[in-house]
């Protein structure tokens, strides 16, 4: 069975983030990265494209720096791996990119509402989201991905995205996207799920919600306060996408994360000697 030890799906990080593991991680490791970045790959520095996967080996020297604004998923794992790389025909320490790369936020985002609820059987579940995971990876990467547009096309989508994701409260439409990279709306439409495996309309509400958990985590903001600041101005509809995509309530979610936290130090206090304390 595989036991997953940490993850977190489009965990953003600061313009240059690194990652600096010199004597690797004792659990293997898995990355995907929405954006570019420099990554050490058998002992040298590559640059990738968007949407590029690895799955590191267990004590392998991990390094990466993100030069722009990071979303990434990933997640460390142990247990019986080798078998299921060898059956989906997957390397470790290998560069992957996948076509339609969105099912692996999706899974991983699945994979971390369950990690966090411990829902019964919990871990039985982690372990056959992470194989369909890996045999949905091991399809995408044999799958030709071809898309009839030049580069410059490509570099618009690119700087549509994060213009998007930068100004989450802004009202977004289709027409208005699609004037940015001067397309017509079916075209910019088709182009967009090709890019980037998922609609721009669902992109952006995936986005919002990431953004929502972020808030929900780290700022004492009310859930009408954050709702506010991602664009919507009707807080039922903002707590339907919301749980449509978490699984939970915003203030659900509070509160799980809350009591987490809490056994966590519960937890802390009693491994700490009273004379250290």
């Amino acid at each position: 069975m595989i036991e997953i030890v940490s993850l977190r799906h489009e965990w953003p990080e600061k313009a240059g983030f690194f990652i600096d593991r010199p004597v690797g991680y004792p659990k293997y490791t898995f990355l995907h990265f929405n954006n570019s970045v420099e990554i050490l790959v058998d002992g040298a520095m590559v640059t990738t494209e968007p949407h590029a996967c690895i799955i590191y080996n267990i004590g392998t020297p991990q390094y990466f720096i993100s030069p722009m604004p990071l979303t990434h998923d990933w997640m460390h794992f142990g247990g019986e791996a080798a078998p299921l790389f060898a059956a989906y025909g997957l390397a470790v320490d290998t560069l992957y990119y996948p076509s339609s790369p969105a099912f692996i936020t999706d899974i991983i985002s699945e994979m971390e509402n369950e990690y966090f609820s411990h829902h019964p059987q919990w871990e039985q579940l982690l372990s056959l989201k992470t194989e369909e995971l890996f045999l949905k990876l091991s399809r995408a990467c044999r799958k030709k991905f071809v898309i009839s547009v030049n580069s410059s096309t490509e570099g618009r989508f690119y700087n549509l995205r994060n213009t998007i994701f930068s100004d989450l409260s802004h009202q977004w439409t289709i027409g208005e996207m699609a004037s940015m990279v001067g397309l017509s709306e079916s075209r910019f439409a088709g182009l967009y799920k090709n890019f980037y495996g998922i609609s721009p309309i669902n992109d952006l509400i995936r986005a919002r919600v990431n953004a929502a958990v972020n808030a929900l985590e780290n700022t004492g903001k009310s859930i009408s306060e954050i709702a506010e600041s991602l664009g919507y101005n009707n807080l039922p509809h903002f707590i339907r996408q919301f749980h449509g995509i978490v699984g939970m309530s915003p203030a659900s979610y509070r509160k799980d994360q809350h009591d987490k936290r809490r056994m966590q130090l519960t937890d802390l206090n009693r491994t700490v000697p009273k004379d250290i304390r």
